[in-house]
């Protein structure tokens, strides 16, 4: 058996991937491609609840992926996928408690890239989503995103890649102006799978990404949390955010309020054009060693 392992990052075309991958090949119970679906749906199609799992408790975590492994090896799967975007963000030494459970089997590794420009605006918007106050052109707001987010960070692939240290691994680089499915085909082209049939390409769907109005209201939210955090009240703060943040990425939400792009400021442009250079060169270096192939051009990357 062969386990193929997805660990994002965010903001790569993840969900579209991870929506093929269950639709065409979830099941609840082991198959011979099995990408496991206990815990997945539509709106939350990858293994979010299994790297939740791990960082509740390593061990829970690792009786849940090893209860899949056990249940693939005994239906004799040949291809087991796993992917969650978050794994990404797992510490060194909790990624490799995660491989630990994975290395009996071969490991063929599957890192999703993108235009490293774009990642930015996303960046931005998980910071505030979870809590920033600092809005874009506050001092050193660029710096910590970079410092805080895993999807932007110069090394991000080959920091995997040697945690992993995986049999196999492919970096898949998605291009913007490629036809829906193309990243599809690609992951499935890397992972060993049946190729991609243009009837199995679902429509885009609505853009559930926040834009600047949103993330403003949000932003002041967190800075009346914050202020009434110092006065010791007690409020459901979090909750009414939490829910905010729901109902801002709902189809309805969508189609009623057209969302207003965030356009990172020029005052950024140095070090985006720096972490999309590292990035590439990181990409670059590995596949000179031989350890990584690349489909797609590494130079929609730093475009």
């Amino acid at each position: 058996m062969r386990i193929v392992f997805h660990p994002g990052p965010n903001k790569t075309g993840t969900t579209s991937i991870q929506r093929y991958l269950l639709k065409a090949f979830g099941s609840q119970t082991a198959q011979k491609v099995w990408y496991p679906s206990q815990h997945a749906n539509s709106a939350s199609p990858g293994h979010a609840r299994l790297v939740q799992a791990f960082r509740r408790d390593m061990d829970e975590g690792a009786a849940m992926l090893e209860a899949w492994i056990a249940e693939a090896a005994a239906a004799d799967t040949e291809i087991l996928i796993v992917s969650a975007e978050d794994f990404c963000k797992f510490l060194s030494e909790d990624l490799g408690r995660v491989m630990d459970v994975m290395r009996p089997h071969p490991v063929h590794l599957i890192i999703t890239q993108r235009n490293v420009r774009s990642l930015w605006p996303s960046a931005y918007q998980e910071q505030i989503k979870h809590g920033q106050t600092k809005d874009f052109d506050a001092p050193g707001t660029a710096e910590r995103l970079q410092s805080n987010n895993r999807a932007i960070r110069k090394t991000i692939v080959s920091d995997i890649y040697h945690v992993v240290r995986p049999d196999s691994a492919t970096i898949v680089i998605g291009d913007k102006t490629a036809p829906p499915g193309a990243l599809i085909g690609d992951f499935l082209t890397a992972a060993g799978l049946p190729p991609l049939q243009e009837s199995d390409v679902e429509p885009l769907s609505v853009n559930r990404s926040h834009g600047l109005i949103e993330l403003e209201v949000i932003r002041h939210l967190n800075m009346a949390m914050k202020s009434l955090e110092k006065k010791g009240v007690e409020a459901e703060l979090p909750l009414i955010r939490r829910k905010l943040v729901h109902t801002m990425m709902q189809d309805h939400w969508r189609k009623t309020f057209p969302r207003l792009p965030l356009v990172v400021p020029e005052s950024w442009e140095p070090i985006i054009a720096e972490s999309a250079a590292a990035i590439f060169n990181d990409i670059k270096d590995l596949e000179a060693k031989g350890l990584i192939a690349v489909i797609g051009d590494p130079e929609h990357i730093r475009a």
